[in-house]
């Protein structure tokens, strides 16, 4: 997909030439810009030639398992680690841990599982996956936060948009990526119908009150 000098890419692993805006954890993709050399590291410093940072929003689409009673929600937990050695999060039932906050709209019900669109408003490790675990609707694959495994042993999770305002224009820019064709072929396999899911997408979970 490109625009303009710029193009957004999906790898397994980070590149020296280009420039890393979103990725997830070990087992998911980086979202890399490549454009012209001077502006990849100018951005690599957080820097713009406006001056001003580079904020990215960012729309994930995920395969959650169960049934959702509602067909759009708002998570606003709080998350901390396990203990100070353990890499896995949790929903701390003291209130403790820091301020979390995920939106989600259901774009099609299987039977068993359900394709979200997911936005977050704060960036917390594993938020994604820690919040929807905790509602007992845990990402297919997700072996760690308690998901089904039968099917894929990777966590169905995606970045599906990425905006921002361009580093040098200041246009609005907005790339977009289509489900991947694991996550498609897991959708199908647990009877999710695609076909009216980009329908009900929306442009901004938080501008929907």
């Amino acid at each position: 997909m490109q625009t303009d000098t710029f193009e957004i890419f999906h790898y397994k692993e980070p590149r020296p030439d280009a420039v890393e805006v979103h990725h997830h954890d070990f087992y998911e993709v980086y979202c890399l810009l490549g454009g012209q050399v001077e502006y990849n590291r100018m951005l690599k410093r957080g820097e713009t030639p406006s001056g001003k940072a580079l904020q990215v929003e960012k729309m994930y689409l995920a395969l959650a398992s169960g049934v959702f009673a509602e067909a759009e929600g708002e998570i606003e937990l709080p998350i901390r680690r396990l203990n100070e050695q353990s890499t896995v999060r949790i929903v701390p039932g003291d209130g403790s841990g820091q301020y979390a906050l995920t939106r989600y709209r259901v774009l099609a019900q299987g039977e068993h599982a359900a394709l979200l669109q997911v936005q977050i408003k704060t960036g917390r490790t594993h938020q994604i996956r820690v919040h929807f675990s905790h509602l007992g609707h845990p990402l297919l694959g997700d072996e760690l936060y308690g998901g089904d495994t039968s099917l894929v042993q990777v966590q169905m999770l995606r970045c599906c948009q990425l905006s921002f305002s361009h580093p040098v224009t200041g246009e609005a820019m907005v790339l977009r990526a289509p489900l991947s064709e694991e996550m498609e072929r897991v959708a199908l396999a647990h009877g999710i119908s695609l076909a009216d899911a980009e329908k009900r997408m929306l442009p901004d979970l938080f501008s929907v009150e």
